[in-house]
């Protein structure tokens, strides 16, 4: 079963999905059945970061690398929960917040709603420096 096909079983199963892939979902496809494939997706609910790679898994992050620009990233809190703003050069990005039991992660919410993102303030800019 490949990677597409595993989001699409669990996003329809009821789980929150998100999809990474260091090239564009579905490569091997013909353009059509890419923009098919991402369409199919974003009716499931699938949340899909082209171009990105995963650098590091942590008990309570996970960090994304992004192709195509410099990646802004800030932390902030969410209905009480930890979480973190991600903007890649000009696109306004997507907010994350976890929610953590006995020190691990049990669920990510992503938010990519411009309108509800405005509200969320950053608490504390966080740099790779």
């Amino acid at each position: 079963m490949t990677g597409i096909e595993t989001a699409a079983e669990l996003a329809e199963a009821g789980h929150r999905v998100t999809l990474v892939t260091a090239d564009e979902i579905a490569s091997n496809l013909s353009v059509r059945g890419r923009e098919r494939t991402r369409r199919a997706l974003d009716a499931l609910g699938v949340v899909c970061h082209e171009h990105t790679r995963v650098e590091r898994i942590g008990a309570t992050a996970v960090t994304l690398v992004h192709a195509t620009g410099e990646m802004q990233v800030g932390e902030i809190e969410v209905n009480g929960l930890p979480g973190f703003t991600v903007a890649v050069s000009d696109d306004p990005g997507v907010i994350l917040w976890l929610d953590v039991v006995d020190g691990l992660i049990r669920h990510v919410f992503v938010m990519r709603n411009p309108a509800k993102m405005a509200a969320v303030r950053t608490v504390r800019e966080i740099s790779r420096h």
